[in-house]
């Protein structure tokens, strides 16, 4: 976990923020963010949300075909709220639509196991490992960076897809997808989870 974060970072981060007069509509710090997050956990792309369960919620709804999905037996709330959002049912049985692992600290736990079936990763604790799976759900809180979320992928079209759900402004559209929502992080949200990773990085 990172060391809090200095009040002269937040200052410089935040007057930027008000001379560009620009607040949200994945900005400038948003898009920075993006590419700064996918080059630091090694995928090809990652997409800032508000928080962790949205960004869970969304991943669920771009993936996961509908119906049920396998989770493990010890799955937090968080877990199963995120996937009841996106429609889906939680269940233990192996006839579900998608496989979820919760993964805290590196420790992934899974309830099954089916290769055919896509899989889910509700990271929560962000890790500079390299998260299996077609996409993974993160929360920036473990990184000291107050409130916000992401999902990394390697899979280009997914990752157009969720950048479209994210944001209801037409001008943000990479793909063509059934529902949107405005899941969109803040440029003060951006940059504090900017300044958290550029501690992250000075730490190693």
């Amino acid at each position: 976990m990172n060391e809090p974060m200095a009040w002269p970072q937040v200052e410089e981060a935040v007057r930027g923020i008000f001379a560009r007069r620009y607040f949200a509509n994945n900005g400038p710090l948003v898009r920075q963010l993006d590419a700064g997050l996918a080059a630091a956990l090694g995928v090809g792309h990652a997409v800032c949300v508000t928080n962790g369960t949205a960004a869970l919620t969304l991943l669920a709804m771009a993936v996961a075909r509908s119906g049920e999905v396998v989770v493990p037996p010890d799955a937090p709330r968080s877990t199963i709220d995120a996937l009841r959002w996106a429609g889906l049912v939680p269940t233990s049985a192996v006839s579900a639509s998608a496989v979820a692992v919760v993964d805290v600290l590196g420790e992934g736990k899974v309830a099954a196991s089916e290769p055919s079936l896509p899989l889910l990763v509700d990271a929560r604790a962000v890790s500079p490992r390299r998260v299996a799976g077609l996409g993974a759900a993160f929360s920036l809180e473990s990184m000291n960076a107050g409130e916000g979320g992401f999902i990394t992928t390697d899979d280009a079209a997914l990752a157009g897809r969720l950048r479209t759900m994210r944001n209801f402004h037409p001008s943000e559209t990479f793909a063509d997808v059934d529902v949107r929502t405005n899941a969109k992080m803040s440029e003060m949200q951006a940059a504090l989870g900017l300044i958290a990773l550029e501690n992250l990085r000075a730490a190693r």
